[in-house]
């Protein structure tokens, strides 16, 4: 997470851009916190569909970290929407018993 936060600020920099598109450690990084401790190819597919779901939709407060400059608010989006994920994906688990 911190050496992905350097790298995006670096670019950031760089670039002179906000959020230069191809840049994916915060992708890379938000479904890598989306999977750990899930187990089974359901949990992973589930915790794939719902991390993209949510970083696409970016619900509150995911939005506001988005805004922030630089390579934390590069990073900071995809973090929260991973943390969404696992709530998520464990809820459904026990839920369903899977």
């Amino acid at each position: 997470m911190i050496l992905g936060t350097i790298a995006a600020e670096i670019a950031v920099l760089e670039l002179e851009s906000d959020d230069p598109s191809w840049i994916v450690v915060d992708e890379w990084a938000g479904m890598w916190l989306s999977m750990v401790a899930i187990q089974g190819a359901s949990g992973w597919m589930l915790a794939f569909f719902l991390f993209r779901t949510f970083d696409i939709l970016k619900p509150f407060p995911a939005g506001r970290f988005e805004q922030l400059q630089g390579g934390v608010g590069i990073m900071a989006d995809d973090v929260v929407a991973a943390g969404y994920t696992q709530v998520a994906v464990h809820a459904v688990l026990w839920t369903f018993g899977i």
